[in-house]
């Protein structure tokens, strides 16, 4: 490995040569999440591959009394889909020169893995109102104009949100001459959403790379788990706010019986 690259690689086992790759972005509704989680409990999948770029948040989590730094998973499948590349990332980019350096180094590792083909497979609210979960495809080959009107670090001067991690990436590709497209689904933003998650993963069936039924019930057990902690959560915000409510109305009655 060159040692200019701007990241590093851990590799538990080797990646099938020339491999289908399929990239589940962790954007809105958790539909990324949600098809990676569903791809590798039907697959079997496992990790083979931890990729690290330098400008990732340097963020870790504990998994078994470890501290696990975190990066871009790649995960191989153990049944039916011997050339399946499954990565995904719990990790949420906002920041845009992150973004743009991180989707760079991640399209030159993907390059030197020769792929068949690459997947994106994402969320994005829509501009207008919500209608349903819609989907929309990127051939990378025919990117949005918006990208192409001029250099893609212009997008540095304007804000650019989760939404559009799949947009940079897509070009990263393109400018690697990487064969891929992005499939996304119109999500409304205000909850998670399995459900574009399961029309997501209905449009790759009949591709000879991914299984050819999906069983959803492990996404659907993920789903009601984090509803329960969303609820939680907010359960525990709302207390937190009635509690300095009441501490506010405390001080404001000493203070008048001070006075």
């Amino acid at each position: 490995m060159r040692k200019d690259v701007g990241y590093k690689v851990k590799v538990s086992h080797s990646l099938p040569e020339h491999p289908v790759i399929v990239i589940c972005l962790p954007g809105d509704g958790y539909v990324g999440k949600f098809c990676a989680e569903s791809l590798k409990t039907n697959t079997a999948a496992e990790v083979a591959v931890t990729f690290y770029p330098f400008d990732f948040p340097p963020r870790v989590t504990v998994e078994k009394g470890t501290l696990v730094i975190q990066g871009f998973q790649f995960y191989i499948g153990r049944i039916n889909c011997r050339d399946l590349v499954i990565v995904t990332t719990d990790l949420k980019i906002f920041e845009v020169n992150v973004i743009l350096s991180v989707c760079g180094q991640l399209a030159k590792y993907i390059k030197d893995l020769a792929p068949q083909e690459v997947l994106i497979l994402d969320a994005c609210v829509p501009v207008k109102d919500f209608r349903g979960n819609s989907i929309t495809q990127i051939l990378v080959n025919t990117p949005p104009v918006e990208l192409w009107k001029e250099k893609i670090e212009a997008f540095s001067q304007t804000k650019v949100n989760k939404d559009k991690f799949f947009l940079m990436l897509a070009v990263a590709l393109k400018r690697e001459q990487v064969p891929a497209r992005g499939i996304i689904c119109e999500t409304s933003g205000m909850d998670i959403d399995p459900e574009g998650a399961k029309k997501l993963l209905a449009t790759l069936q009949g591709h000879p790379a991914f299984p050819v039924q999906f069983d959803h019930q492990k996404m659907e057990t993920l789903a009601s788990r984090i509803r329960r902690d969303l609820e939680k959560l907010v359960e525990s915000e709302q207390e937190k706010s009635r509690e300095e409510n009441n501490k506010k109305k405390q001080d404001n009655s000493k203070l008048h019986y001070i006075q």
